[in-house]
């Protein structure tokens, strides 16, 4: 901060090649410490003019970020991406989003219990915005992505594309969070073009509760598991025939061991002849991805594993829509 602060004032025309500004702020404090509050008043009175071209923020870590976003469209006039990482508010102040284009945020459970900046903050409008991404952070967070959707709705009509990213393993999620879901998303759900879920971590929820959660989404066109080794006996896979506008399929096996039996992994995982049969009778589908996340230990093995992979779905792999990929899985426990 300071360094940036001494930048402003010593060369500020090396601010004319900056395009991206990231924040943090520790995680996991009960209060802001004086750190934390020195750094969100420095965010709340940043203003960058043009020539300065700033078009992305990020705003990470778990600070109330979006209570200090008033006036963001003037004071940086040049972002069309923003992304704040745990979002605290219903509805950013006014003035924060009339610029943006994309918009990114993640929910955690009191996001339920959310308050209001002003009372005019469901006025303000969003006009340019066309890419929402949320995220849940935790198990209370997805119930309440449906309303936070369709209020944005309302104040973006060039919306063309929602994005649905489940971050953390939601072991204690119940069926009237979907439900409440679904229902919320009615008039949003054809927008909903991408979900990534760990769906192998909710315990509680029935198969046929999940799939109908996927074929609410009428236009999803890149689905994305995680799938636990400890919980591959579940049916994961939805009837895929029932997802028409389908383009990208990804699977990743997030606990691969030495010792689990790589090479039984995929073909014990499901009816790969069925999948292949569905996907390929769909004529917008393009991709099949899996991905082992291995120890370094493993990694030689896990590519064993993977190479056999073409003998399940050979019709993709000649057809060139079948990638694998080796994912360190220490990197991503990280």
């Amino acid at each position: 901060m300071l360094l940036f602060e001494q930048l402003q004032a010593s060369l500020p025309h090396l601010l004319r090649y900056v395009r991206r500004l990231e924040f943090y702020s520790p995680y996991r404090q009960e209060h802001p410490s004086p750190a934390t509050r020195a750094l969100l008043e420095f965010f709340a009175k940043l203003s960058l003019q043009l020539p300065v071209r700033v078009e992305t923020l990020a705003c990470l870590g778990h600070a109330t970020w979006d209570a200090y976003l008033t006036g963001l469209s003037e004071r940086l006039p040049c972002v069309r991406q923003l992304r704040i990482q745990q979002i605290a508010t219903t509805i950013m102040p006014i003035g924060a989003l009339s610029n943006l284009v994309a918009l990114d945020v993640g929910f955690d459970a009191f996001a339920r219990f959310p308050r209001k900046v002003d009372p005019d903050d469901d006025k303000a409008p969003t006009q340019a915005l066309k890419r929402l991404t949320v995220r849940t952070l935790s198990f209370g967070a997805l119930w309440y992505l449906g309303y936070y959707i369709a209020t944005i709705h309302k104040r973006a009509p060039l919306l063309e594309r929602i994005d649905v990213i489940e971050e953390l393993e939601n072991d204690l999620l119940e069926e009237y969070c979907i439900t409440d879901f679904v229902n919320s998303t009615s008039q949003t759900r054809h927008l909903i073009q991408s979900m990534e879920l760990k769906v192998v971590y909710w315990r509680t929820i029935a198969p046929h509760t999940f799939h109908a959660m996927l074929r609410h989404c009428t236009r999803l066109r890149r689905l994305r598991f995680v799938v636990s080794l400890a919980r591959i006996q579940r049916d994961a896979l939805p009837p895929l025939s029932e997802l028409p506008y389908l383009q990208t399929l990804e699977i990743a096996f997030s606990d691969v061991a030495g010792g689990d039996g790589l090479s039984e992994i995929l073909p014990a995982f499901c009816d790969w002849s069925a999948l292949e049969a569905a996907l390929l009778s769909n004529t917008r589908f393009t991709c099949l991805s899996v991905t082992l996340a291995v120890r370094p230990e493993d990694a030689v093995r896990g590519k064993t594993a993977l190479a056999g992979l073409a003998t399940l779905v050979p019709a993709l792999h000649q057809r060139g829509m079948l990638h694998d990929e080796i994912e360190d899985r220490l990197e991503r426990e990280e």
